[in-house]
């Protein structure tokens, strides 16, 4: 280092911060020399030197292991462009430039549904996505979720300079922890405005303005609402747990997931995992309306009408078929399967379906070619495999054609 080996070192949390100037806790008069901090494992964090209670000279930053992340050079405080040649009669001609010491790669910001209020900001050579992975591991209970990445041309110093910056602003969680007390479109903006401002970017190539767009509040919903399918459905090596599910459907609402209030009143109305709860069920279908999930109508309808509430229900599944677009809802014949055996249920088989369900009628009847040719689609496909089902399918058909057409 520059300075002398005799010098004594001081910790740095001896040392409190006032405009811009370091001092000893209780003293007036700024502090000079060398000064360190420590992880928690003893290991070294970072050794400098300060001048009239400024940073000057070298600066060296270290990882857990030992090794050097990032040197960055000051003068009186600032940070400078190059190397200087001597500090404290201590030649460094043989430094390179630290300027060209640069460790090429992705400043990152990742969420956890697990760990409500916190952000992880960090560094990474590699792609993002992997760290993503490395990260979501068993000692996690959920999986961590990419919402940000940049690449810069010194990803060390970038992170530095980062949480430097949120640590001095009392959001670090932790010194020696990368977790932040900021919601994520807080945490996207405030690293975008330290990289713009500090041109990490390198202007002699494209590469290192590559920038992706951050994910917006419904992409991280969707993220949230695939993985709650997961624990919902069991996919991959997930064994089904509706608890889960659940918590990662309210979650997902909470990033503007509509297609989580279908879920969780389908869950809370058939008692999977729980006791039955059909007036839970019941608002999260009409909040599923209120935020425009059509499917909502359909499933507050077939509830309503099981509950012998024939009016609303009846108006409800009339509110389904008027606003339903077949082009984006194919495999109609489900729901339409649906309504009939709610119907046959309810002893109304015959009663005047055409009058009690114009929009309905009208519906079916407008797509009659395509929603006769899905049941024959499916008759072809469960033919040989499941008779059984073919039978249930070919019913359902005679039924739309007897009750609709």
């Amino acid at each position: 280092m520059y300075y002398k080996s005799e010098e004594k070192i001081i910790n740095g949390s001896e040392l409190e911060k006032r405009n811009q100037v370091y001092y000893k806790i209780n003293e007036t008069k700024p502090f000079t020399g060398k000064l360190a901090n420590y992880y928690d494992n003893g290991q070294l964090r970072y050794e400098g030197y300060l001048k009239d209670g400024k940073q000057h000279g070298k600066f060296i930053w270290y990882d857990k292991d030992g090794k050097i992340e990032t040197e960055v050079y000051y003068k009186d405080g600032k940070e400078i462009e190059e190397n200087p040649i001597s500090y404290k009669q201590e030649s460094l001609v043989s430094e390179v430039n630290y300027k060209n010491i640069e460790s090429k790669g992705y400043i990152y910001i990742l969420i956890n549904p697990s760990m409500e209020g916190l952000v992880k900001i960090g560094k990474t050579t590699r792609d993002p996505e992997e760290r993503v992975k490395e990260l979501s591991t068993t000692g996690v209970p959920t999986p961590f979720i990419l919402i940000y990445k940049k690449l810069v041309s010194n990803c060390d110093k970038a992170e530095n300079l980062i949480h430097l910056y949120l640590e001095e602003r009392g959001k670090r969680l932790s010194s020696n922890r990368e977790f932040f007390t900021l919601k994520p479109y807080e945490a996207i903006e405030m690293v975008t405005e330290i990289l713009e401002s500090q041109s990490f970017e390198s202007e002699n190539s494209n590469i290192y303005n590559e920038v992706e767009t951050p994910k917006n509040n419904s992409e991280i919903g969707d993220d949230l609402f695939e993985q709650a399918e997961t624990f919902y459905y069991g996919f991959d090596d997930e064994i089904p747990d509706y608890s889960k599910a659940i918590e990662f459907y309210e979650k997902a609402i909470k990033f503007g997931n509509i297609d989580s209030y279908l879920k969780l009143g389908i869950i809370y109305l058939a008692g999977e995992g729980m006791r039955a709860n059909p007036k839970k069920a019941r608002e999260y279908f009409q909040e599923g309306i209120r935020n425009n999930n059509i499917d909502c109508y359909f499933e507050l309808g077939l509830m309503l009408l099981k509950e012998n509430d024939l009016n609303h229900g009846i108006k409800a599944i009339e509110k389904y078929f008027s606003k339903i677009n077949y082009s984006r809802y194919k495999h109609i014949t489900f729901q339409i399967d649906k309504l009939i055996f709610q119907i046959k249920e309810l002893i109304m088989s015959n009663k005047a379906i055409k009058s009690n369900f114009p929009e309905t009628t009208n519906f079916i009847i407008k797509y009659a070619s395509e929603i006769l040719d899905e049941y024959d689609e499916s008759i072809e496909r469960y033919e040989i495999t499941h008779p059984d089902l073919v039978k249930y399918i070919k019913d359902g058909k005679q039924d739309v054609i007897n009750k609709f057409l």
